[in-house]
């Protein structure tokens, strides 16, 4: 793993690419647990948006209030970051958890090969991370098992797919 580099030593921004219709998205559990049902529906939405959805491994686990162990839930990310059929990177949950993984990300997977990631709650601590030490630009939005399951309202809808499929504003 690269060492911890103040965020004014990153030389660049990464901004990754916008999706296109049919890209394959990853969906990850870092946090805690989700319900199958709450997956199902998320999972539904996205794909009915025409995106193609490849769920972690372990997205469906559970280890106590987490989505698995340390182990799995950092596995299923960083192969989501080393796919490159993966364009995305959705979260299904917050809750808890991801801050016990920030030190296993894989770094030079995300400079290699920069994805949309796209999470709130407790994923910020990721995000925060990720542009400290790599210059990843993040998106902050929805999870895929909680609002998404829920049902976003049609203009968060439709921003939600805007934000994955347009170029940033000044790029």
């Amino acid at each position: 793993m690269p060492s911890a580099v103040p965020a004014h030593n990153v030389r660049s921004v990464l901004i990754p690419r916008p999706l296109a219709i049919g890209d394959v998205v990853g969906v990850v559990a870092v946090s805690g647990p989700t319900s199958p049902e709450s997956l199902r529906q998320g999972v539904t939405f996205l794909e009915k948006k025409g995106f193609q959805v490849r769920l972690g491994r372990h997205v469906s686990g559970q280890n106590g209030y987490l989505a698995g162990t340390d182990e799995q839930r950092c596995r299923d990310l960083n192969v989501m970051l080393a796919d490159p059929d993966v364009r995305a990177v959705l979260f299904a949950r917050g809750g808890y958890g991801v801050m016990r993984l920030l030190d296993r990300v894989d770094h030079d997977l995300i400079r290699k090969d920069p994805k949309i990631l796209m999470g709130m709650s407790d994923l910020t601590a990721l995000c925060l991370s990720l542009y400290a030490l790599c210059g990843l630009v993040t998106w902050a939005g929805p999870m895929v098992a909680g609002q998404v399951a829920e049902g976003l309202d049609p203009l968060s809808q439709e921003w939600f797919v805007r934000a994955l499929t347009e170029p940033p504003l000044g790029r």
